[in-house]
């Protein structure tokens, strides 16, 4: 089915929406969708006016444009519709689709994949650490997958090519916008030997509410997922949480120091029952049947190759203090001092909701919806309950 069809069909609606793929469920396709008559398209929960408007535009100038800058960038595109399509992702809540990369596509259907994130400001141990296991995974064939970000997600993209292995970088813009710059090698060496993915057209800039959206990306290419380091208000903490909305195992990596600050989300789900990683076995031992029945893909590592090596190490939380728990007991206090969309996404959230339904209550965009209840969440105001559904607590 030609691309130019799907990528119409993501442009009526925001990303991280789950209503395009509750219409191909039913109707079968996008150019199917394309093709119906208003009256045809069927009243599914949280489809409104907007949405009906925009799939009335029956143009596909806009599409075409972006097939075009992607055929003169190289860039790859992947539908919904194709077999080739990740089936990891596939029954996600949200599932995008259009998938924009560059690199070998191949590494979506290996064996055993495993998400690294890690805080962008992470210390020297969650540098090593990330690193490190990342560079044992790929040596035993496991792709590693992550965000692309500065910190963690660079030590881990670092480690697996430095083992010769495979990697999936997850960007938060259109493929062919430079960001970060720090990074701008690393992501050339990912495209150049794994695989660069992003569900955002060429030219999109990065934005706050988009990174909340891309995490279920990390998280569901994965079958595991594994947290170096993270404070209690961080993107790491959202990918933990829909790693286990999806089904995936769930990991951390003890602090050096329960006190930090730094640490402090990872204290939190470890409390919580998120299997511990004293070392590599501990997630290998999770996935020992896949790696035995299947044919991996096992790496050649580069001529004199060595695992990375040791950041020195720094005392990075000069004056620790006791991780707190969120808070639970003032609520009223804390929605009073809500400002700007997470408090009109507070205001409209009413009994339990989806995040489609919210962003239409609160005339938002679902991108900027989604981010403001993970804002929400980490305050201990709004409770999510699976299937992208939320409640005030």
């Amino acid at each position: 089915m030609k691309p130019v069809y799907w990528i119409w069909l993501s442009q009526c609606f925001s990303t991280g929406s789950n209503l395009p793929a509750e219409l191909c469920r039913v109707m079968g396709g996008a150019e199917e969708i394309f093709r119906a008559k208003p009256e045809e398209i069927p009243k599914l929960k949280g489809l409104h006016k907007n949405h009906l408007e925009a799939l009335a535009q029956k143009s596909l100038d806009s599409a075409q444009r972006v097939v075009e800058q992607c055929q003169s960038k190289k860039i790859g595109i992947l539908t919904w519709g194709q077999e080739e399509y990740p089936s990891r992702l596939r029954n996600i809540y949200g599932p995008p689709m259009v998938l924009y990369y560059l690199g070998d596509v191949s590494l979506f259907h290996q064996p055993v994949s495993i998400g690294m994130v890690g805080s962008r400001s992470s210390s020297s141990y969650g540098l090593n650490v990330a690193g490190a296991l990342s560079y044992e995974l790929a040596r035993q064939g496991i792709v590693v997958v992550s965000g692309c970000a500065v910190g963690g997600d660079s030590a881990a993209h670092s480690g697996a090519l430095q083992a010769g292995g495979m990697t999936i970088g997850v960007e938060a813009c259109g493929l062919d916008v430079d960001y970060p710059k720090d990074n701008t090698k690393l992501r050339r060496m990912i495209a150049r030997k794994g695989l660069l993915l992003s569900e955002l057209e060429p030219g999109r800039r990065p934005s706050a509410s988009y990174f909340s959206v891309r995490n279920r990306l990390i998280s569901g290419l994965s079958d595991g997922v594994v947290v170096t380091e993270a404070p209690q208000r961080s993107g790491c903490l959202l990918t933990a949480r829909l790693a286990l909305e999806q089904n995936r195992e769930l990991f951390c990596v003890p602090p050096r120091n329960i006190f930090s600050r730094a640490c402090s989300g990872v204290v939190e789900y470890l409390r919580d029952g998120a299997k511990p990683v004293f070392g590599v076995e501990d997630i290998l031992s999770e996935f020992q049947e896949d790696l035995e029945r299947a044919d991996l893909r096992l790496p050649t590592p580069p001529s004199r190759t060595q695992p990375p090596q040791p950041i020195p190490d720094t005392l990075d939380d000069p004056n620790p203090v006791p991780a707190q728990p969120k808070p639970h007991s003032n609520l009223g206090e804390a929605a009073r001092q809500l400002s700007g969309v997470p408090q009109k996404v507070y205001q409209s959230l009413n009994g339990v909701m989806q995040a489609n339904e919210l962003a239409e209550a609160a005339r938002e965009d679902a991108g900027k919806v989604i981010a403001a209840l993970t804002e929400l969440e980490l305050d201990g105001l709004v409770e999510h309950l699976g299937g992208g559904r939320y409640q005030k607590r």
